[in-house]
């Protein structure tokens, strides 16, 4: 966990100089039971009772720490996109694919090793991606968004720079074609309970790569 973002959080008032004092391992200890209870039910369902339960805290201590549940939730998010950055920023570091189509390729199937390495961060993301309406949620999905689409547009900007693609491209628009595959692809593989049967994510995925890839070649 990152203190420099709990000292900030700290001055913006989301967390107490309290919370900021614990140690790490406390700090920490919290982070992730109340991730693995927001990543499993929507915020209006989400009791503090049961996070401290969880964090083997008391519900007064959390309120001591936090104030509010929406300060806890805030605080959540901050430590998800921090890390969510972090594991990507070290990715395309040891990054080693050349052709556009495959670097596009691997950043969306990496976001499954992704939900191995970090599955209750991965299941935050998505309860507030798909299935969390609360309007706290909302600052929280355009953030993840960006980030995404910046990642992307810096794959489609190497790719126009190295003539892999038309340089008439609009970077912007391509980058969203991208992130609507990724967004799509995580929906239906993690969350459509409807779907009988899961889809092959890595097969869906080239399939539609293939589509788009035919149209700007």
């Amino acid at each position: 966990m990152d203190e420099n973002i709990v000292v900030r959080l700290e001055k913006e008032k989301v967390v107490t100089a309290t919370f900021r004092k614990l140690s790490p391992a406390k700090k920490d200890k919290i982070y992730k039971a109340a991730l693995k209870l927001f990543g499993e039910d929507v915020f209006e369902s989400v009791l503090l009772e049961n996070i401290a339960k969880t964090a083997k805290v008391s519900k007064g201590s959390l309120i001591q720490y936090f104030g509010l549940k929406e300060n806890l939730f805030l605080f959540l998010g901050e430590i998800v996109v921090s890390n969510y950055i972090s594991y990507f920023d070290n990715y395309f570091l040891n990054e080693n694919v050349v052709r556009t189509r495959d670097r596009i390729e691997q950043f969306v199937l990496s976001h499954k090793i992704y939900r191995k390495n970090n599955g209750d961060e991965f299941d935050f993301i998505l309860k507030m991606l798909f299935e969390n309406s609360n309007k706290l949620s909302g600052s929280f999905v355009s953030r993840i968004f960006d980030i995404q689409k910046e990642y992307l547009k810096k794959i489609i900007e190497r790719g126009v720079q190295s003539n892999q693609l038309r340089r008439d491209i609009r970077i912007q628009s391509l980058a969203s074609v991208f992130h609507s595959i990724l967004f799509g692809l995580l929906r239906e593989r993690f969350l459509d309970k409807t779907i009988s049967q899961k889809i092959d994510f890595a097969q869906n995925l080239n399939q539609s790569l293939n589509i788009v890839f035919d149209g700007i070649k």
